[in-house]
This record gives structure tokens, sequence and C-alpha cells, in this order.
């Protein structure tokens, strides 16, 4: 199914208009590092948003990011919710509803698999206390619970003239920590990106960009293993609202579109209507598509 989507701590005090000591070496994320994954979602032209941005070290002291008011891509708030509707009787009639509505449901999970230990992550992040370590720098240290263990997570932003660059690092036991994602939230929050890795590997990407009361996208592409390749975008906005998924395995498409205004939709599937758009009325009853 081929889909795109546009789905920080507590706010920080101002402290970054006063001096603090430079930061230790490798303690802030830089410019060039956050920048691999541009192609894989192809959402956002990252060379442009970054075009008049600096390293922390390089750029006036700006102001910390305001976590709790961070938009759903930062935060990986990212599903299919916007979709959903009144469930109808399951019964003849109602097969191509149906199988819209469980389609959504396989890529938020699909979408879940890639995202969730990370939001689960940020959302401790957001909820912790955050230390001002240097000018334009600041960091949260947490005790993270996943997949039946505690892991140590070092979660740091920095301003970078334009908006924040932020990073999530694993600490083992030995102190030593490695890059988990990283990514860019812009000054206005409209957009931005995380790049995720697996052993020192890109594994996954996350773009979105939320122009508000407009609309919102957000895309999600898996960049290793079986899946490689393969993409999904979400679109939310006040006219239509979609899912659109590309497997790389097969390389078909797939998508789910609702229209707001009357639940009415269509669904492609490549196992469905013998691969044909299946559609549904403002009462969710099977239709011909097109009429």
């Amino acid at each position: 199914m081929r889909t795109v989507t546009t789905t920080v701590l507590l706010p920080l005090l101002l402290t970054g208009l006063f001096a603090c000591e430079e930061a230790p070496q490798d303690a802030a994320p830089r410019l060039d590092a956050i920048t691999e994954g541009d192609l894989d979602v192809d959402l956002v032209d990252r060379a442009q948003v970054l075009e008049n941005a600096g390293d922390y070290d390089m750029v006036e002291v700006g102001l910390p990011m305001d976590l709790v008011n961070a938009p759903a891509g930062f935060t990986l708030a990212i599903d299919g919710g916007e979709l959903g509707t009144d469930a109808p009787p399951p019964d003849w009639g109602y097969e191509n509803w149906l199988a819209g509505a469980t389609a959504v449901v396989w890529a938020d999970a699909v979408a879940g698999a890639i995202i969730a230990p990370p939001a689960i992550a940020i959302g401790i992040a957001v909820d912790g206390e955050v230390t001002q370590i240097a000018p334009n720098v600041w960091q949260a240290t947490n005790a993270v619970p996943l997949e039946g263990e505690t892991i140590t997570t070092i979660f740091t932003v920095a301003w970078v003239g334009t908006g924040w660059l932020a990073e999530m690092k694993l600490a083992d036991t030995r102190g030593n920590a490695g890059v988990w994602f990283n990514g860019f939230l812009s000054y206005d929050g409209n957009l931005g990106w995380w790049d995720f890795y697996q052993n020192g590997d890109l594994a996954g990407v996350v773009e979105w960009i939320d122009g508000g009361e407009e609309g919102a996208q957000f895309g999600i592409a898996r960049t290793n293993g079986a899946d490689a390749g393969s993409l999904l975008t979400y679109i939310m906005s006040p006219d239509l609202n979609a899912i659109y998924a590309y497997d790389a395995g097969n390389g078909q498409d797939s998508w789910v579109t609702v229209t707001p205004a009357d639940n009415a939709g269509e669904v492609r599937l490549p196992d469905y209507n013998a691969g044909n758009p299946a559609c549904w009325d403002t009462n969710f009853r099977n239709v011909e598509c097109g009429l």
C-alpha cells in the first residue's frame, strides 16, 4: 500500500538566554547527521529546509523546543483514525467498506512496527526533566521500558536557527551510546522528519508536513530487510482522508480513501475484488466506483 503521512518534552525553561559551558564532544546532533533518509519518503526537501540553518554552536542563542505542543509527526502520533466511521452491520452489502476498514487496521499495524517503540521513548522524554547542557542544547536521560526490559535513553535537542535537531540515543550498561533515531522539527512546527537506525544502519524514515486545519501528510518508509522500499502515506485533510501503500515485495499499490463530508470511500487491494477498486456510498453500502 503506498501511503504518505503528515500523523517536546515539557516546555523547556528559557535557560538558553544565559550562558552555559560548551557541550561535550558529540553531545548534540549535527546537521550533517540528519539527511541520510532524504529520498526514501521524498515528502520534505531537506536540503531546502536546512539551507539557512547552522549547527547549534554556530547560530545565535535561540529558544528551547515546546515539547508539549509538538505536532503529531514529531511525537509519532500517526494512525488512520481519521478514516474511521461508525461501523455498519457486518452483513451482505457492506463488504467494500469492511475491506477498507481492515486495510486501515493493517496499515496502522505496519506503521506501528516501525514507530511504536520510538513513540514510547519520545512520550517518556516529553514527560521527563530536561536540562540545558550548553547554549542551544537541552538533554533528558530516562529509563524506558521496551520489550520486557528497561533501557536508558538520552534525548538531545539542539536549536539550529530555523528549528531544532533532535536525537535519541540508547546507552548500554557500560555507558556507550548509539543513535537510535534523529531528525528535525521546523520552528513553526509545520514539517519535520525522523530517521531510524538499527545496528548503525538506516532502517526506517518518517517525514511529515502539517498544515493545521488545511490538513497533514505523513510518510513512513522501510529501508532495510525484506520490506525495504515499501512506503506508507497518510493524508488527512478537510476534503480527503487517505492511506496509500506501496509494497516493494510485490510491486503493488493499495489505497483507502474516504471523503470526510459524507464517509463515502474507495479501497484497492491486490487480493480483493480481483485487484480492482471497490467503493461504498454515504450509507457504507457497496456501490459501483465512479457513480
